[in-house]
């Protein structure tokens, strides 16, 4: 795993410390990797939003059977593998 320094403003480094503090959090670290998970995801949720819009707007109808479904959570774990951090 690679370390990396960043310089915070007094208020969001006593955010972070107050976080760690209460308890949700390991440590600092711990915070910012948790920050960094909820934006990937955030960012897959708006990735797969566009996608359905894209689709309906563009693309030939296709029936959402839970075939269909299975497929697209399959593709979705695919990816999650690929992008994983750790």
């Amino acid at each position: 795993m690679q370390s990396i320094t960043i310089t915070l403003p007094d208020t969001a480094k006593q955010f972070v410390e107050d976080q760690v503090a209460a308890g949700s959090y390991a440590s600092p670290s711990d915070y910012i990797h948790h920050l960094i998970r909820a934006e990937k995801k955030r960012q897959a949720r708006e990735l797969i939003e566009e996608t359905i819009l894209q689709s309906l707007n563009e693309g030939e109808e296709v029936e959402a059977t839970p075939e269909w479904w299975e497929s697209l959570q399959l593709v979705s774990k695919k990816r999650k593998l690929l992008n994983e951090d750790e």
